[in-house]
């Protein structure tokens, strides 16, 4: 078996050019955010910088050369925002099956899951019912309802770890700590999936033409006061603006770092809700394999494993391979030899599901770690169980000096960092009397109030 080491995303490099020492808009993170934020103010005249911290755009889009997604994977619904952009750029893609036929590894047997018990996505369902039928949706944590679920239809214990791994895996949470409301969040834009075919770098790679886009320039300080900032990179070179939209991750800004970043700290209320939204801890693991080794017919694969979830996918030219999202349970398994164990774990997994000679057919393993990513620190977002109402304050600007962008301020998954870079191009155009254009033409977001507040 070949290692790899971790590629380069096959999102385009832009060339570099000089910081300018000021600008209108300043903008924090070359993720799906900061690129479609910087876009939109381009197009209607507004001057705009992207700094970004790594060498690379896409943040936890992340293509890899083979052509497989070592970040964000689907389009998660027909109704996602990301479908305006597709188009726009005439991207194709295709739909994605991943919950059609889900297996389970139970009783040690690769399985449909179905038979005597619900299935886990039956299960899962009978939970959002739950959830509509008694409003707890806010408070209680997922736990409490699993747990009384599973006792009323004397769910056997295996399967029931099956599903705590699942929806762990999913959130990149423990149960105890997420609340009902952010389990529901994932499912807002629809039901079916679907993939690019060229891979989500694509999609990066077109938003980011023509974007002033500066890499490998990280961030040290925010100095700010109403109606202007200046942002210093780690060799105190600055930049002057009239605005910052920070789309820093929700990991980074929980981070003593990222809480120090702005001076003046931000008001209490900010700094509140960055605290009770959590910070989905999730590696990726993919498998790289001469044949597939799943059934034919299968879309998904939950088990009671380290590895949580399995499913097959297909990089350049066909190339087969498994891909599995581990969360907190099992990345806790992992330990400090961290991506080592997690290849031997990964490759010992496989092999208890399908066999020994699974290891005769593995060309590669990738881990991506991005509970440890040193810019991330997460995978996606999840809401605490008592954390209602913390996006909605994040998505107010301060003194329309200080914004904030990214799939924390709205919901996880790459079409919520779309809305929300959407929703502060809007903030901006109607801060400065701009009228909105094609793709901003809904108003802005029902939230309680999104007009500046003071520090």
């Amino acid at each position: 078996m070949r290692k790899r080491m971790l590629s380069k995303c096959t999102i385009t490099q832009m060339e570099q050019e000089y910081l300018p020492s000021s600008v209108e808009n300043i903008i924090i993170g070359a993720g799906i955010a900061g690129i479609t934020t910087a876009r939109l103010l381009q197009d209607v005249g507004e001057e705009v910088v992207v700094l970004e911290a790594t060498d690379r755009l896409g943040g936890r889009i992340f293509t890899s050369n083979d052509g497989f997604e070592w970040g964000a994977e689907f389009i998660h619904g027909d109704d996602a925002a990301t479908w305006k952009y597709i188009r726009q750029f005439g991207l194709q893609t295709e739909e994605d099956g991943i919950d059609t036929h889900p297996y389970i590894f139970e009783d040690n047997e690769v399985k449909v899951d179905n038979g005597d018990y619900p299935s886990c996505d039956e299960m899962i369902a009978r939970i959002f019912q739950r959830i509509q039928t008694t409003q707890q949706i806010t408070a209680t944590a997922v736990n409490k309802v699993l747990e009384a679920i599973c006792f009323e239809v004397d769910y056997p214990a295996e399967r029931c770890e099956i599903l705590r791994r699942a929806i762990q895996s999913e959130h990149g949470a423990r149960l105890g700590h997420l609340s009902l409301r952010g389990m529901m969040e994932p499912s807002s834009f629809g039901r079916r999936n679907y993939r690019l075919t060229e891979g989500y770098g694509a999609l990066v790679d077109k938003m980011g033409e023509g974007v002033s886009i500066h890499t490998e320039t990280p961030i040290e300080r925010i100095a700010w006061k109403q109606g202007g900032a200046t942002v210093f990179d780690k060799n105190e070179n600055s930049i002057r603006a009239k605005r910052v939209i920070s789309t820093i991750p929700i990991g980074e800004m929980h981070r003593p770092t990222g809480g120090r970043m702005f001076s003046p700290a931000l008001p209490p209320e900010y700094r509140k809700a960055f605290s009770e939204l959590g910070a989905g801890r999730v590696w990726k693991i993919i498998v790289e394999l001469r044949k597939q080794l799943c059934p034919p017919d299968m879309s998904l694969l939950r088990t009671s494993l380290t590895t949580q979830v399995w499913w097959p996918v297909t990089g350049k030219n066909g190339a087969s391979g498994m891909s599995a999202l581990v969360g907190p349970r099992g990345i806790k398994d992992f330990g400090k030899s961290s991506k080592r164990k997690a290849r031997r774990v990964a490759l010992q997994d496989l092999s208890w599901m399908f066999g020994e000679h699974v290891a005769h057919e593995v060309e590669a393993i990738s881990i991506i770690p991005w509970a440890r990513d040193p810019y991330c620190h997460t995978g996606y977002s999840f809401e605490r169980n008592r954390g209602k109402g913390s996006r909605e304050i994040l998505q107010k600007p301060i003194q329309d000096t200080i914004y904030f962008a990214g799939e924390a301020t709205v919901t996880g998954t790459v079409a919520g960092a779309i809305e929300s870079a959407e929703r502060v191009v809007a903030q901006i155009l109607n801060a400065t009397r701009k009228p909105l254009t094609a793709h901003l033409t809904s108003p802005l977001p029902s939230s309680p109030d999104t007009s500046s507040v003071p520090a």
